[in-house]
């Protein structure tokens, strides 16, 4: 099976192994960061207030993962397919210079292959930042502990968000690949423009 379509199942090959490294990264920041919780302000509060940060970290982490889930859904199960039924040749000529699945579809769309990442960035200095001065803020004065569970919300929601939009995207580059790959075998999709 020579040809670009070949190209693409290497993508989409590369993109589960991408979601499978991401979520095993989203695991390991994210029992980092209850950890911390656990450490920064439930260790530091008594009485009705124990257990606060850890639980608001995990029920934050559970919201993030079922809005991550929702977001990925349509992106990668409605965008992502509808692009690819309208557009099958044009993917398919992307996905010979591509590293992903994700810059295909930037491609498709006509957008930039990479997304800009200045605004992402700026807001990722800033959350670290606070984070930062909350943490330097709840072991200096033991009292703002409570405080500090807002930052450890944030965190939970955005590990959570990160956590299952690496499981969603994995498991449609998983599925879609070996569907196009029965496709080419049973001969129902031509692999044409040998490279």
């Amino acid at each position: 099976m020579k040809g670009v379509a070949e190209n693409f199942l290497v993508v989409l090959a590369k993109d589960e192994r991408a979601a499978r490294r991401r979520m095993a990264w989203s695991v390991a920041i994210m029992a980092t960061l209850g950890l911390l919780a656990w450490l920064l302000v439930d260790r530091r509060l008594e009485g009705a207030w124990f257990g606060t940060g850890l639980t608001s970290f995990l029920t934050a982490a559970f919201a993030g993962v079922a809005l991550g889930a929702l977001r990925a859904r349509l992106k990668y199960h409605h965008r992502y397919e509808e692009s690819l039924r309208f557009s099958w040749n044009r993917w398919m000529r992307f996905s010979v210079s591509a590293p992903s699945a994700h810059a295909i579809f930037r491609q498709v769309a006509g957008r930039a292959p990479q997304p800009s990442v200045w605004k992402a960035a700026l807001a990722l200095a800033f959350v670290l930042f606070a984070s930062f001065v909350m943490m330097v803020v709840t072991l200096l004065d033991p009292s703002t502990a409570l405080n500090a569970s807002a930052m450890f919300v944030l965190y939970g929601a955005l590990g959570g968000f990160a956590l299952s939009d690496a499981v969603v995207f994995g498991h449609w580059a998983r599925r879609f690949r070996l569907e196009v790959t029965e496709m080419v075998k049973r001969g129902e999709l031509p692999v044409w423009g040998v490279v």
